[in-house]
């Protein structure tokens, strides 16, 4: 699938955060919520990703916008990866990619050769807004 433009309707999602709370899209309609990918929790670029995102709490939150991270990573390399860096948000369990793919984000990647897939999406790429 392509990568949302700006305007286009957010897909809707329903997945499990770092407590075991299962989190649904649907739930901040109304709301401007910050949805953004990332490949594997504790990795540099996505630990980069995430503090820079938790540094940004308050200005978020002045601008009354809401953070969820989405990964493939399992509720427990996510809660930890949470305690680890003391991450104001909810991380979202996504294992089978499906919600990554809906959003146009997973793909085939190369490193050193070998193709992979993984979030396509670089760490610190632009952000699109779409509707709920």
């Amino acid at each position: 699938m392509e990568m949302l433009k700006k305007g286009n309707t957010a897909p809707n999602f329903d997945l499990m955060d770092q407590n075991g709370k299962k989190v649904k899209l649907t739930d901040f309609k109304g709301k401007k919520v910050l949805v953004y990918f990332y490949p594997k929790a504790g990795t540099s670029g996505c630990t980069k990703q995430a503090c820079s995102v938790r540094d940004s709490h308050s200005d978020l939150q002045e601008l009354g916008v809401l953070a969820l991270g989405i990964s493939p990573d399992g509720v427990d390399a996510q809660k930890k990866f949470d305690q680890k860096h003391a991450l104001t948000f909810p991380l979202l369990s996504d294992p089978d990619h499906k919600v990554a793919e809906l959003y146009g984000v997973w793909g085939e990647k190369k490193m050193y050769g070998k193709a992979f897939m993984e979030s396509s999406v670089h760490p610190f790429s632009s952000m699109r807004l779409a509707k709920l």
